[in-house]
């Protein structure tokens, strides 16, 4: 289950990153050729960024907090609910819509480490890099 709703969550942040060059050419007067680099790139660095933060939020809390690999990219979906909120209804401004979109995506990307980790830990070593190639065909499939 872990790794479905990662593939979810994956699938999201890629029609985020798919969509948001054409609104924000449509509502922020971005050119589709400018707007299409910036968001790939905020989606690149927001992928790296947050999955050191989430990596890094859950080892921090694994002790003090059960289940932190599932409590903690949940947190992080909230700010990102609102941020990106904000960049589809605070319009007039691509700094601030970058920004915000920015620190919605490396929100939402907090859950890779935590989840990859968690469903690799559950099985035998020697099963691992079997599991973890099947995850990805799965993931790039759905």
């Amino acid at each position: 289950m872990a790794t479905v709703g990662s593939i979810g969550m994956s699938f999201a942040i890629g029609g985020i990153a798919d969509w948001g060059a054409s609104f924000l050419q449509r509502y922020n007067g971005a050119s589709m050729a400018s707007a299409g680099i910036l968001v790939g790139s905020v989606t690149a660095i927001a992928g790296v960024g947050g999955t050191v933060l989430g990596a890094k939020t859950v080892e921090h809390f694994e002790r003090r907090v059960r289940s932190a690999a599932f409590f903690f990219p949940a947190v992080y979906s909230v700010p990102a609910a609102f941020m990106m909120m904000l960049v589809m209804n605070w319009t007039g401004s691509l700094a601030r819509a970058y920004f915000f979109l920015l620190s919605a995506q490396i929100c939402l990307w907090t859950h890779m480490a935590p989840i990859q980790n968690l469903a690799l830990s559950v099985l035998p070593a020697d099963l691992r890099a079997r599991s973890n190639a099947l995850s990805l065909v799965a993931g790039h499939l759905l």
